[in-house]
């Protein structure tokens, strides 16, 4: 059986007991944050303390003798708590309480309620969805691996995709099995088939600017256990994959002599392999940290000819983005080859590209806009 003298909390009813309440919302950069909980009444020999709890960001209170794990409250049962680092997207604050003797330190203290879980939201976010802006350079083979002459942009990339987990997710943003659809909008580079005035239907891979549109869906499946590293928790899928798309050449440059259409269509079937970055909120969904597509279909910019006949050949394609660790920049690359095709038909050369750059969530490049 429970002591009665700490029940009674500096001479107020068990029932007087105030659960935690964090006042306002929890915002991303926030280092500070007021509450209200069962008063500490003076002369008491009791005094209530909060503090973080076991799996909530570490806080306390800061004053002129450092950092201390925990804040008492007024008689008013107000109290100031300070984090010890800013709160981010995606983390979970959870306080507790417990009713101390301060004449005697070494009785065990009584548990109050707490303010629960409250995660930190983005007031950018739209829930389960995630949206990316990249930006970089490409680098294809047509080109030697080369960037373009100066005063074009044919190299220049720029990308932006949203990508939504529809079934919802625990508290550990986590779910073991999903299923994201994504959309892809980009300015990009893109192969094209070219022949030369006066020769024979002998076409050649030449680099053009282009506005390419991709949607898709694929079905991740959590492999193995999630892990840690650095405060962050991450995980490893597989996910089979369908997609399509299409791509149209941004100028008409060399069009007369392009032997397809300036508007292609495409779409294959494949696998992703990626690793998911997971946040501590059920609100949030994890991030596609890197990736690899693994497909085989049809693309209208790579035809195979026979005379004045057209085929479009079913060709392998081998996509991904790598982050570099704890930054933005990204290593891209993107493959496509051929398998063979009909024969007798001219088949496409195969294209490989390299992109170089940076990705950022969404949400933090709309944050470093300035408002009006």
């Amino acid at each position: 059986m429970m002591p009665s003298a700490p029940l009674v909390a500096g001479k107020a009813a068990a029932s007087q007991l105030t659960a935690v309440r964090i006042r306002g919302e929890l915002a991303p950069g926030a280092t500070s944050v007021y509450v209200e909980a069962t008063p500490t009444l003076p002369k008491s020999g009791f005094e209530t303390r909060i503090s973080a709890c076991l799996d909530g960001v570490p806080a306390g209170i800061r004053d002129s003798t450092g950092f201390k794990p925990y804040a008492v409250t007024d008689a008013a049962g107000q109290a100031a708590i300070t984090f010890e680092q800013p709160l981010a997207a995606g983390q979970s604050v959870s306080l507790c309480q417990k009713i101390v003797d301060t004449n005697d330190l070494l009785s065990p203290a009584i548990e109050a309620p707490g303010s629960g879980t409250v995660a930190i939201a983005n007031p950018l976010d739209l829930g389960r969805v995630r949206y990316y802006f990249t930006t970089g350079v490409i680098l294809s083979n047509d080109q030697g691996f080369q960037l373009n002459t100066s005063g074009t942009q044919a190299a220049l990339f720029l990308g932006l995709d949203a990508d939504r987990a529809w079934l919802p997710l625990d508290a550990n943003g986590f779910r073991r099995i999903n299923v994201n659809s994504y959309l892809d909008v980009d300015l990009t580079s893109v192969p094209t088939e070219q022949v030369q005035a006066g020769s024979t239907l002998d076409s050649f891979i030449q680099s053009q600017k282009a506005a390419t549109f991709q949607s898709g869906a694929y079905f991740p499946l959590i492999v193995g256990q999630p892990w840690s590293t650095g405060g962050s928790r991450y995980s490893l899928f597989v996910a089979p994959l369908v997609q399509a798309g299409f791509t149209t050449l941004a100028s008409n440059t060399a069009a007369a002599n392009s032997v397809t259409d300036r508007f292609f269509k495409s779409y294959s079937f494949g696998a992703r392999l990626g690793i998911f970055q997971h946040f501590h909120s059920a609100a949030a969904a994890p991030e596609l940290v890197s990736y690899v597509d693994i497909t085989s279909g049809r693309f209208g910019d790579f035809e195979a000819f026979r005379g004045p006949l057209l085929e479009r050949p079913w060709r392998c394609s081998l996509e991904g983005i790598f982050k570099v660790p704890h930054s933005p920049f990204v290593l891209g690359f993107n493959a496509n080859i051929g398998t063979g095709g009909q024969q007798g038909f001219t088949q496409p050369r195969d294209d490989l590209r390299f992109l170089f750059g940076a990705q950022f969530d969404f949400s933090k490049f709309l944050k470093a806009l300035p408002e009006f």
